[in-house]
């Protein structure tokens, strides 16, 4: 049992594993069947319960108790594992040169590609035609899609029991989310986001293309939408030609990056102390210190890199190694026996040198990382330190 836990554990920390971070079961269970690990679904669960997995829990911030579980969509990494869909009703206002009334929308929550699919009506016949063209889509854009679950929120068209046949042949079950934690307002967040970009996406490119085929226009909609940059700052497209799991670090980046007591906590630090254990981000078209570049990879983390040194003449993006470290630090030497890593999901470090706590220099700039001390603990979250 110790034994075949410790392989699992060893696969799941493994940034270059296939199941490394993922929270589904059930690619867990293919990935242990396939590499000789005899494990049940329930020691599985047992073990995602036991892990930290980068999230914390409650922790102690600017004197404030504050809870980081639960608070937004949990993603997966994988890509189009999750789907958001929704149907649009177009306007009666104005003329598509079509009969088309409806509008399938589905995206990938961690990708955030954006598929469409006109509608005739709402029926079973026209929401066949239109899901399954949806899927047969992505599997030529993402070979390796296969199971995934379909959020919805609940609306007529897809509480159809053909539907959720027709969703679990290509691999698939439906979710409906009835209503969203702590507003409770009906639906998924992240589909009624993409519903108002779609619908003005689309209102604008039938305005100005409206001699080109009605299918055209809505192939030009999608490209419009993928091509764009979203809020991490990079392009549904060049997400899929990514890591899952750089996009995942991306997005939880930004989610604490947002959040009121961490951004007001930001523009107060003006330091970065040496010592702080950071991987460089590869998805940043930025030079690489020449202490590092031995573990250089395309579009992938560095090896772990402790910082001694700071040159202003290098624009870098820093990114924590793991989402949120909690370590215990005794103030004097930074040395293995005195710096003690509580989380150590992504990797195991051994600080090599023996340096005394120091600040480097200020220097110009927005400020990404937050570091807050209380008690013994020294708090480092998932963030970039120069854009």
């Amino acid at each position: 049992m110790k034994e075949k836990m410790e392989k699992l554990k060893n696969a799941w920390t493994d940034s270059n594993s296939d199941i490394f971070h993922n929270k589904n079961v059930n690619d867990i269970k293919d990935f242990c069947f396939q590499n000789g690990i005899d494990i049940s679904k329930k020691e599985i669960k047992t073990f995602l319960d036991g892990t930290e997995s980068g999230n914390i829990k409650f922790e102690n911030v600017n004197n404030k108790q504050v809870s980081e579980v639960s608070k937004e969509f949990t993603l997966r990494g994988k890509f189009f594992s999750q789907l958001h869909t929704d149907v649009i009703h177009l306007s009666k206002k104005m003329k598509y040169n079509t009969n088309m009334r409806y509008l399938v929308v589905l995206i990938c929550a961690l990708s955030k590609y954006t598929l469409l699919a006109p509608l005739f009506d709402l029926k079973y016949k026209s929401m066949e035609k239109a899901l399954t063209s949806i899927f047969q889509r992505i599997k030529e854009i993402y070979p390796k899609f296969d199971r995934f679950t379909l959020y919805s929120d609940g609306g007529g068209e897809y509480k159809s029991a053909k539907v959720a046949a027709l969703t679990a042949s290509f691999g698939g079950k439906i979710n409906i989310i009835s209503k969203r934690p702590y507003r409770q307002s009906i639906g998924s967040g992240i589909i009624e986001r993409a519903n108002r970009t779609v619908r003005m996406f689309y209102e604008l490119e039938f305005a100005e293309n409206k001699s080109l085929p009605y299918l055209q226009k809505l192939r030009n909609v999608e490209r419009s939408l993928n091509q764009r940059k979203t809020y991490l700052g990079v392009s549904p497209e060049d997400c899929l030609r990514s890591r899952p799991m750089d996009i995942v670090m991306l997005n939880r980046a930004k989610k604490i990056q947002r959040r009121k007591h961490f951004r007001n906590a930001l523009h107060e630090k003006k330091k970065l102390p040496i010592g702080t254990i950071v991987r460089i981000h590869m998805l940043t078209k930025k030079d690489i210190p020449s202490s590092v570049k031995e573990s250089y990879t395309h579009k992938r983390l560095s090896e772990p890199y402790i910082i001694t040194d700071y040159d202003t003449s290098r624009e870098l993006v820093y990114y924590i190694l793991s989402d949120i470290f909690l370590f215990k630090r005794l103030y004097g030497t930074f040395s293995l026996p005195e710096l003690q890593v509580v989380n150590l999901d992504l990797f195991e470090v051994i600080a090599k040198e023996e340096k005394r706590l120091k600040e480097i220099v200020s220097y110009s700039g927005e400020m990404v990382i937050y570091k807050a001390h209380y008690n013994d603990l020294n708090f480092i979250a998932n963030k970039k330190i120069f854009e």
